[in-house]
């Protein structure tokens, strides 16, 4: 039995030929305790990753094509398809996946959120690369 809550979220995916990453983070939201009221999906690749979209038909996804392809293009024309009853928007990467119950800890971390908060983030843990600073500073000593 998954809580209720008072805000609702959409959230936005810009992808570019990613289709075996777009399944794994549509796979992890799929699997989420609550699920997101939609999930709008900008895709810029060269081919169509509808095939994957019906993979999941428990998801309300919005597919769009975006061509040219740009993310901030993408994510602008994702923003306008969403709906006025989702009154929270998340952005996500197409190879970002989400431990099982993120979304509703999100929505229950807006529950109690003051009215002066504009945002929130997850923390991606499993990241195994270097940060490129490192790399740069190891270049000069």
């Amino acid at each position: 039995m998954s809580a209720t809550f008072r805000h609702s979220l959409a959230i936005i995916i810009a992808t570019r030929d990613h289709p075996q990453e777009l399944r794994r983070t549509l796979t992890s939201l799929e699997g989420q305790s609550v699920l997101p009221r939609q999930v709008i999906l900008a895709d810029g690749g060269a081919r169509t990753v509808e095939g994957v979209v019906e993979e999941f038909p428990r998801l309300p996804i919005v597919y769009r094509r975006v061509h040219p392809p740009a993310l901030a293009r993408q994510q602008n024309l994702a923003v306008n398809e969403v709906e006025p009853s989702a009154d929270l928007i998340g952005f996500m990467d197409d190879d970002i996946v989400l431990e099982p119950g993120s979304l509703e800890a999100m929505l229950a971390f807006w529950e109690q959120a003051p009215p002066e908060v504009g945002g929130a983030a997850f923390n991606i843990v499993n990241n195994t690369a270097p940060p490129r600073a490192v790399w740069l500073k190891s270049l000069f000593g």
